[in-house]
Parts: C-alpha cells; sequence; structure tokens
C-alpha cells in the first residue's frame, strides 16, 4: 500500500465502525494553521501582512456506527477559525451496501469534484497546507441528496464510479456571500487506480440561482438610480438585459469538468489537475479554468515540494459584443455595463502562481507544514507573496 492510500486508510474517513452492536467510532482531524503576506500591500487567500492564525485552522471530529446487515451512519462536524470557530455538520448521511461492489448513500454528503474531494478537509492527507485554492474554487463541497459508489476491477485497475444528485440551499460565497439554491444537481465521477498511479475524470451540473439584492432593490426602486437607468438604457435599444444582472431564474445553468492524474510509488509524488467551471447568463465569470502540476520528493520523514498553476476567468459579456456596433451612445451603455458588472476583476482573473514547500512528519499521527507561495494576478499587474506554516494532525 502506498503513502498516499495509507494517509487516506489513517484519516479514518472512510466508513469504518467499531462493531455489529451498533458501536460509535469516532475519530477526527485539526489543523493549526497560520501565515502573513510578506508587505502591507499584499493580500492572499484571505491573509494580509498582520499574521493571522485563524484562516486555515480548522478542527473536526467524526462519528460512524454499523448498524449491521451492510447499513452503517455517520456524522461529521466541522469548526473553522475563519467562521468564528462555529461549528457546522459537513456529513450527515446514512449507507447502505448492497453487495460487495455497490454502496448506497443519503443523506449530507461529500460531492465528488476534485482528486482530493474525499478528504478535502484533512490536511494531513496531502503536502501541502491546502489544495490549490484557484483550482478547488467552488464555494461548496457537499450537498443534501443520494449517491451511490460502484468499485469494481477492470484488467488490473480498481474502478470507483462515485454518483451522487441533490440540492443545496444555503449562503454561498459567489462574487460575495449570497443565498443561493442549487438544484437538479447531479455529479459523476470515475477513478482508476493502477497500484502507484490513479485517473480521474468528473463531471457535474446545477441549475443555479442566488439573490442580488443591491440590484433587485435598485430595480425596484421608483427612483432614478445607475442600475435602473442602465437597463432602461438597454430597453430603449430594444434589449433586455435583467436576466443576466439577476440571477434568479432557472436559466443559469452551472457545469463543472474535472481530470487528474496520480503518481505516488512513497518515494516520488506527481499529481496535475485540470478543472473548469462554466456557468450561463449572470455576472459571474463565463468560465473559470484552472490547473496545476506538483512534484514532491520522500526524503525519509521529510517531503519536500513545489506546485504551478495557473487561474484564467473569461467574463460572461459575450452578449454585449453580440449587439450592433455603431452608436456612440450605446456603445458608451454597453461599456458602462462591463465595467460595472460583467469585466470586474473576478470576472476576467488571470492568475499565475507557484508554491514552495516542506511537509515534516515529526509524530506517525502530525506533521508540520511550510509553504512558501507567490502569486501573480496578471490582469491587475500585481504580485503577492505569502508564507504559512501548520500543524496537520488525526486521532
Amino acid at each position: 500500500m502506498n503513502t498516499r492510500k495509507k494517509l487516506f486508510f489513517a484519516c479514518g474517513i472512510g466508513l469504518a465502525a467499531a462493531s455489529a452492536q451498533a458501536e460509535v467510532t469516532f475519530n477526527g482531524f485539526a489543523t493549526l494553521a497560520g501565515g502573513s503576506t510578506l508587505s502591507d500591500e499584499d493580500r492572499l487567500f484571505g491573509y494580509d501582512e498582520k499574521f493571522d492564525y485563524e484562516n486555515n485552522s480548522l478542527l473536526a471530529l467524526q462519528a460512524s456506527s454499523d448498524l449491521g446487515d451492510g447499513l452503517s451512519a455517520t456524522a461529521q462536524v466541522i469548526a473553522r477559525g475563519k467562521d468564528q470557530w462555529n461549528a457546522k455538520l459537513a456529513w450527515a448521511y446514512v449507507g447502505y451496501e448492497l453487495n460487495d461492489n455497490i454502496k448506497l448513500i443519503a443523506g449530507r454528503q461529500r460531492m465528488p469534484f476534485y482528486v482530493f474531494s474525499d478528504y478535502l478537509d484533512v490536511s494531513y492527507a496531502y503536502h501541502w497546507i491546502t489544495p490549490p485554492e484557484g483550482s478547488y474554487a467552488l464555494p461548496f463541497d457537499s450537498t443534501n441528496g443520494i449517491g451511490a459508489i460502484i468499485t469494481n476491477q477492470i484488467g488490473s485497475a480498481d474502478s470507483t464510479l462515485h454518483i451522487v444528485t441533490g440540492r443545496i440551499k444555503e449562503d454561498l460565497e459567489l462574487d460575495q456571500l449570497r443565498e443561493a439554491d442549487l438544484s437538479g444537481m447531479y455529479s459523476v465521477a470515475w477513478t482508476l487506480n493502477f497500484s502507484d498511479f490513479s485517473l480521474r475524470a468528473g463531471y457535474a451540473q446545477a441549475d443555479l440561482q442566488y439573490s442580488i439584492p443591491e440590484i433587485e432593490q435598485a430595480l425596484a426602486s421608483p427612483d432614478s438610480n445607475p442600475v435602473k437607468d442602465l437597463v432602461g438604457g438597454f430597453a430603449l435599444a430594444g434589449y433586455d438585459i435583467t436576466n443576466e444582472l439577476l440571477a434568479n431564474d432557472d436559466d443559469n445553468k452551472g457545469n463543472f469538468l474535472g481530470f487528474g492524474a496520480t503518481y505516488d510509488n512513497g518515494n516520488w509524488l506527481a499529481i496535475a489537475e485540470y478543472t473548469e467551471i462554466t456557468v450561463d447568463h449572470t455576472t459571474l465569470p463565463a468560465e473559470q479554468v484552472s490547473y496545476y502540476f506538483t512534484l514532491g520528493k520522500r526524503f525519509g520523514d521529510f517531503t519536500p515540494h513545489i506546485t504551478v498553476g495557473a487561474d484564467e476567468n473569461t467574463p460572461n459579456s459575450a452578449f454585449l459584443d453580440a449587439m450592433p456596433t455603431g452608436n456612440a451612445q450605446f456603445e458608451g451603455l454597453k461599456q458602462l455595463a462591463r465595467e460595472n458588472f460583467f469585466e470586474t476583476d473576478i470576472a476576467v482573473t488571470d492568475n499565475e502562481y507557484y508554491t514552495l514547500g516542506m511537509r515534516w512528519d515529526f509524530h506517525s499521527s502530525a506533521a508540520f507544514k511550510v509553504d512558501y507561495t507567490t502569486h501573480t494576478a496578471n490582469h491587475l499587474d500585481k504580485t503577492n507573496n505569502l508564507l504559512r506554516f501548520a500543524i496537520s494532525t488525526v486521532f
């Protein structure tokens, strides 16, 4: 069993249970992290020049129980420093093993988006303090619904097909914190493990609705205001841009596509991952593409590593380009729409970054990590530098 698989097993994130008498098994994990940017002008991943001990810190407890005859129950609670250590129920589901190859899951469960989705919050399970933020950018990782895990042997490969369908109605961090509803959601991920090498592909889709109170209130106001005047100007030209400004109907389709490859022979570690998110008819980016490659080498208890990656966003402004040109006043309206709603900094992101890090397994259940990241936002012509430290443990 290679080191990566051992870590996954050690984290206890699987559905192992104590006994058939419905005894409850408890395990948990924690990350105590600190960091700061290297100048008073730098801002990156929630950090600034003042040393912060809460942004990536968390504590989690998981309870699992084998109810017998293939039935089990699992619950996981996580408290995060960035949320003022308020505990949140991350998982709460019942699993049923139909046979040796098929397991059904019902309840709040993890969506299988990424290579590290199964143990996304368990920093001890990977070499970084956190996986690359740009690639792992979805504002949610769990859903309420039903799922199935189907395992098989295909030649020399272990095949795992993970299917989940559900719905999310909660506040999500989009362009800012928004009340959101993701319905008609489904996700499919297929992983093939060949001893030291694995391949993964995933796809997900959902209908996205979310509230934008500042625009909704501006449009409903009886008084003149910039938003209302902008919409009115387009209306006079024969165009209704209300649906693009508001994301409160079911025409806003979101899609996720991901590919990953991992090599880990216990000595060398190499991972590559590509993710693509597309969203229609909103002020969010039309397309978000992220990718990274990481390489690490183990020297006993020490694992130095390097990661390079990029994040590229395309704005949702193509519908403006399709409108007629030539009228100076109308061109001015389109430019206002671009600058204020559709081509903001978040929508035209063009980032490059690299991370140098070291993991030290100073204990059988704990690791000390240090990561240094240089992050260049090409669209802003700005480079930020971030230094982070962490102790990650499982228990």
